[in-house]
């Protein structure tokens, strides 16, 4: 098994991309200073941080506009090797959007936290998700932040009982961005 950029990933990067660009419209194609997702303050004081605070909101608003938008899954055209990439694509977003939806309670308290205090706490917590991909390849998104390893692991455990792979809990640090 594989975790790597696969046909797959790009495939669903061009259906997300399509997928935003069709389904905005003109009152929300501009986020207001308080919508925005990348939080300048929160990258002062962790850069990393403020990269997972970024990813967690795109990935939850990426994966369930796709389950917005193509649920029912559409016929592909085409050969049964894009139908198949289709409903993988489509089962992947679902239940990532899922997993995000559930986890945003628990780890926004945690940066709005690090905004208040300017620092970050002395432990925090993480876990990863794998998602399959097409052949042995597979994507890994990492989830937190979360105060404490009992919240951690219980979204960890709900994510594995909703069929992902997952790293367990593990104590986050934070890594300096290049």
């Amino acid at each position: 098994m594989l975790v790597e950029n696969s046909a797959l990933t790009q495939i669903c990067a061009v259906l997300l991309t399509f997928v935003i660009l069709t389904g905005c419209d003109s009152k929300k194609s501009e986020r207001s200073e308080s919508e925005k997702i990348f939080d300048d303050q929160l990258a002062t004081i962790s850069s990393g941080a403020a990269i997972l605070h970024e990813e967690i909101h795109l990935h939850r608003d990426l994966n369930c506009q796709m389950v917005d938008k193509l649920n029912p899954v559409p016929a592909a055209s085409g050969n049964k090797k894009n139908k198949t990439i289709l409903d993988l694509s489509f089962r992947n977003a679902e239940t990532l959007c899922t997993i995000y939806v559930e986890a945003l309670p628990f780890s926004e308290p945690v940066f709005e936290e690090i905004l208040k205090s300017k620092q970050m706490p002395s432990r925090v917590y993480a876990f990863s998700v794998f998602t399959e991909g097409e052949g042995d390849t597979f994507s890994k998104d990492e989830i937190g932040l979360f105060l404490n390893l009992s919240e951690c692991r219980k979204l960890e455990n709900y994510a594995r009982d909703k069929g992902l792979g997952t790293k367990t809990c593990y104590e986050w640090q934070d890594k300096p961005v290049d």
